[in-house]
């Protein structure tokens, strides 16, 4: 039997308190070519932070980031 499950998410803008999941994120993603300092991240979003967001659950957990920088 298929089971589907509906979880409710919604994109957001970065702000201070996503910071530690959007670095577990990177790290388990991008492992084998190396990830970046928190102090970079941070920069590209301060760069643009209208451009830069967190695919959420409407239950506070983090899926995905997007940083969209010039």
């Amino acid at each position: 039997m298929l089971y589907e499950l509906e979880v409710s998410m919604d994109f957001t803008r970065i702000v201070e308190s996503h910071w530690n999941s959007i670095l577990a994120i990177q790290a388990s993603s991008y492992s084998d070519i190396g990830t970046e300092d928190l102090e970079v991240l941070k920069s590209k979003h301060e760069a643009s932070p209208d451009t830069c967001f967190v695919f959420i659950t409407k239950g506070g957990v983090i899926l995905g980031y997007l940083l969209f920088h010039p």
